[in-house]
């Protein structure tokens, strides 16, 4: 996380959001037409490893679910 941040040219230009589930979302609504939003770095993996808790996730699924919803 710190190499991609601090490798950013325009850093005042960068929104941090810890939660992976709130970053998909707001990348999503903000895209204008023709942005791409790429989900990077978790992969296809159905889970979510957090303090060593596997959870339930999915990408995929979440930003579906928002694209649905706009």
């Amino acid at each position: 996380r710190k190499g991609i941040i601090s490798a950013m040219v325009k850093k005042d230009k960068v929104i941090e959001i810890a939660d992976r589930k709130e970053a998909i979302s707001y990348a999503i609504k903000i895209a204008l037409k023709n942005d791409v939003v790429v989900i990077a770095g978790k992969g296809h993996e159905p889970y979510q490893i957090y303090n060593g808790v596997s959870n339930a996730f999915s990408d995929y699924d979440e930003a579906k679910k928002v694209i649905e919803s706009l």
